[in-house]
């Protein structure tokens, strides 16, 4: 898979997602908001996407989806976040 040098690469449950520097610094943002925090790393590990690299040439998950306080939020490719 070809990848931009700025996206970074995590690794979910299940698979690894690369997702933008916008979307990480959402993701950071969420988890400083956590009054309990788990790791970092193991809040990430919560991300899920649909990615489909066969159907499309995108090289980032769009939307990349996380659990956060009970809620489902969505984190697009700009760091825009919606429940």
């Amino acid at each position: 898979m070809e990848t931009s040098i700025t996206n970074i690469k995590i690794t979910t449950k299940n698979y690894d997602v690369w997702i933008t520097p916008a979307q990480h610094a959402a993701i950071r943002k969420l988890y400083d908001r956590l009054e309990e925090r788990p790791t970092f790393e193991f809040f990430l590990s919560s991300c899920m996407a649909e990615y489909h690299p066969e159907r499309t040439n995108e090289t980032v998950a769009v939307p990349l989806l996380i659990h956060w306080c009970n809620m489902l939020i969505g984190i697009e490719k700009d760091g825009y976040t919606h429940s």
